[in-house]
């Protein structure tokens, strides 16, 4: 499993793995709990052991994936203002990229709007007003930009593409998350922050 961290090579991780994975293919509903521990190799006890519940492991399934994007988002060196935006850009457009099995994760959870798809946005919102702040402390936010709406402005532009993926795929003809076109996707998103498309 591509997903699982070197230093997390674990019992535990293979069933988070293997829950993200069915779960972004089926929908946790659809999913059983023996097929995740058939697909992880463990004993059904496990899930009880480090899960409590099926729940409490799509709950762990949120985490990691948050954590996926968190850790993408935190910055190395100062960055001047356009290459910091450039560079948070650039990090979740590599991970949602390489992750097919997270983008198809968020648009099911996101879309079945209960309880935990409401826990999962509210995380998302959370991360993307925390990377606002990050480019606030460097300077590159417009003062006359709306505070309350800039982090769900970001989230409209990462969340878009993973929405509509099947449909832009057709459109373009090719893959929505291939290289070249999230090249092309975050130079446009890029110059849509900084530089607007209307001219009036």
């Amino acid at each position: 499993m591509d997903g699982i961290r070197p230093q997390d090579l674990t019992g535990r991780a293979r069933i988070r793995e293997a829950a993200l994975e069915l779960f972004a293919s089926r929908g946790v509903a659809a999913t059983s709990v023996r097929s995740i521990t058939d697909s992880a190799g463990v004993s059904p006890g496990l899930i009880r052991h480090h899960f409590g519940s099926k729940e409490g492991l799509r709950q762990a399934v949120d985490v990691e994936v948050i954590a996926l994007l968190g850790d993408a988002l935190q910055t190395g060196p100062t960055l001047p203002p356009r290459e910091l935006v450039r560079w948070a850009n650039d990090a979740v457009a590599r991970v949602m990229g390489s992750r097919p099995e997270v983008r198809n994760y968020l648009r099911r959870s996101l879309l079945e709007a209960g309880e935990s798809s409401r826990y999962l946005f509210a995380r998302l919102l959370a991360l993307a007003q925390s990377t606002m702040e990050q480019f606030e402390n460097a300077g590159a936010l417009r003062l006359e930009s709306d505070p309350l709406w800039r982090p769900y402005q970001v989230l409209f532009l990462i969340l878009g593409p993973l929405f509509l993926e099947p449909f832009i795929a057709e459109e373009l003809g090719d893959e929505v998350f291939g290289e070249s076109v999230v090249e092309r996707r975050s130079a446009a998103n890029l110059a849509l922050l900084t530089q607007g498309i209307l001219k009036i």
